[in-house]
C-alpha cells in the first residue's frame, strides 16, 4: 500500500526542498528523495492523511535528523559480506555512513581533546575496520540493537587506542609511562656529547670524512661503515641539520645510544613500521646531502 509523504529540507547548496510523493514507508520516501537531491539538512517528514478531518490535522509531522537509509538487518548483511571480502565499495560507503555518528562521537569525547583532526580521522578508519572485521561477528540479535551494540564497542576500543597513543607499554601497569616523556628522554640522552672530546674538532673531522666519501651509496663502502657514520652524526649532534621533526625523531632514535629497532620506534612514536622505514630512509639521505653542502670557513 502506498502512502503519501511530504519531505522538506535543505540541500548542500542551500536550496530548499519541499516535495510530496508516494512511497510504501518513510524509509522508502527518504530513499527516493536522497537519490534525487542527495542528503538534506533540517530534514522533516510528514505523512499525509486524506481522511475527512480539519486541514490542520492532516499533517502528522515527525522531525528527523540525517540518518542512514538502511535498517539494522541490511547493514548487518553488508558487514558480513565486507568481512568475507564479498562486498563492494557501495556497501562500504553505506556502512560507513550508518556508523559515522557513533564514530564522530567516540573520537570527539572530551577526554581526547588533545588529539589532532588528522589523528581523529585515523582513529575513525581503525574503528571502522574493527566494526567490520571484529565487532560484527560478536553481535547477535539478543544483544539489542546493532547501533547500540557498536556504540559500546567503539567507545571502549577508542579508549584503548588513545591509551596506546599517549603511553608506552600501555598494557603493562608497571612499565606504563607517558609516550611524550619517553621520547623526550631518549632524544635527550642520544644527543649528549661524548665526554672529554673536542666537539668542534670532531665535527669538522666527520664532515670532512663524509665529503671525501661523497655518495653514501657508492659501491665498495661497507654498509657497517655508513651505519657507524650515522651513529657518529647523532653523537656529535649534527642531526639538528634535519628540518623535519618526524625525520629527526626517527633518525635520532635509530642511531642514538640505544639504537632502537624500527618496530620499537614505531611503538614509541605511535606510527607504523613502514612509516618509520620511509622517514629513516629520507632522513639518512637528507642529512648526508646537508653535510655534503657544508663549506668550511663560511
Amino acid at each position: 500500500m502506498l502512502n503519501t509523504y511530504q519531505i522538506t529540507g535543505l540541500q548542500m547548496t542551500g536550496r530548499r526542498v519541499n516535495e510530496t510523493l508516494k512511497a510504501v514507508s518513510e524509509n522508502h520516501a527518504l530513499s527516493i528523495i536522497y537519490n534525487k537531491y542527495g542528503k538534506l539538512e533540517d530534514l522533516g517528514v510528514s505523512k499525509i492523511s486524506f481522511l475527512d478531518a480539519p486541514v490542520e490535522n492532516m499533517l502528522e509531522v515527525k522531525k528527523y535528523y540525517n540518518r542512514s537509509n538502511y535498517e539494522d538487518s541490511d547493514i548487518l548483511e553488508m558487514l558480513i559480506q565486507l568481512k568475507a571480502n564479498e562486498g563492494n565499495q557501495a556497501h562500504y560507503e553505506a556502512v560507513k555512513e550508518h556508523f559515522t555518528p557513533i564514530l564522530n562521537a567516540a573520537v570527539s569525547d572530551y577526554r581526547y581533546n588533545d588529539i589532532s583532526d588528522v589523528d581523529k580521522e585515523e582513529f575513525k578508519d581503525k574503528l571502522m575496520y574493527d566494526i567490520i572485521n571484529e565487532f560484527t561477528e560478536k553481535f547477535s540479535a539478543d544483544r539489542g540493537r546493532l547501533l547500540s551494540f557498536m556504540k559500546l564497542k567503539v567507545r571502549d576500543r577508542m579508549s584503548v587506542y588513545y591509551d596506546r597513543k599517549v603511553n608506552v607499554n600501555s598494557n603493562n601497569k608497571e612499565k606504563k609511562r607517558s609516550r611524550s616523556e619517553a621520547v623526550r628522554e631518549y632524544i635527550e640522552i642520544s644527543t649528549l656529547p661524548p665526554q672529554d672530546e673536542d666537539i668542534e674538532a670532531a665535527r669538522l673531522s666527520l664532515i670532512s670524512t663524509i665529503q671525501r666519501i661523497g655518495n653514501m651509496d657508492l659501491k665498495g663502502i661497507p654498509r657497517k661503515f655508513i651505519e657507524d657514520t650515522h651513529e657518529r652524526i647523532v653523537d656529535l649532534r649534527l642531526d639538528y641539520l634535519l628540518n623535519l621533526k618526524r625525520q629527526r625523531e626517527v633518525y635520532t632514535l635509530a642511531y642514538g645510544p640505544n639504537r632502537f629497532k624500527q618496530r620499537d620506534i614505531a611503538e614509541l612514536l605511535n606510527i607504523t613500521q613502514p612509516t618509520v622505514s620511509l622517514n629513516l630512509k629520507r632522513a639518512k639521505r637528507n642529512i648526508w646531502e646537508k653535510i655534503m653542502t657544508i663549506k668550511f670557513g663560511s
